[in-house]
């Protein structure tokens, strides 16, 4: 299981980070210390800009940050928001008209679980409301 999950953090790393990382260091982590490594690897990578690249018309909204997607279902940059109006959801905008977005917090829970859940950009909307305490995490 392990060697499994190492595997798939290495390719979020290689795709997200050209760069070599201590490898001595990531073999002596357990499973989930390699997993809350790399979350926070790929958190960082999100793009803090003063302002959003594509306009959003609520202004309840939080932004969280820019991320520049590159998959074969997502390509181009996607703003990452929180929206606490209402039921609280997550959005991630890829354009300016009003139907260029996705959302919705139950989504982005289930597809943050996911082995590959960084080509989705509602899964990393999700994981920044959580790091940024916006959404608080359920015990269970």
């Amino acid at each position: 299981m392990k060697e499994k999950i190492f595997k798939t953090y290495n390719k979020i790393m290689e795709y997200l980070f050209p760069i070599r990382f201590e490898k001595e260091k990531i073999e002596k982590m357990t499973s989930e210390e390699i997993k809350k490594y790399y979350e926070e690897k790929v958190m960082k990578s999100i793009k803090m800009l003063k302002k959003p690249v594509h306009s959003h018309d609520c202004k309840k909204c939080k932004y969280m940050g820019t991320i520049k997607m590159k998959n074969e279902n997502y390509k181009g940059k996607y703003d990452l928001y929180y929206c606490p109006h209402g039921r609280p959801t997550v959005i991630a905008r890829y354009g300016s008209s009003v139907e260029k977005y996705g959302s919705g917090m139950i989504i982005a829970e289930v597809e943050s679980k996911c082995e590959d859940w960084y080509n989705y950009p509602l899964a990393i909307a999700y994981m920044k409301a959580k790091e940024l305490g916006f959404v608080k995490i359920k015990k269970e």
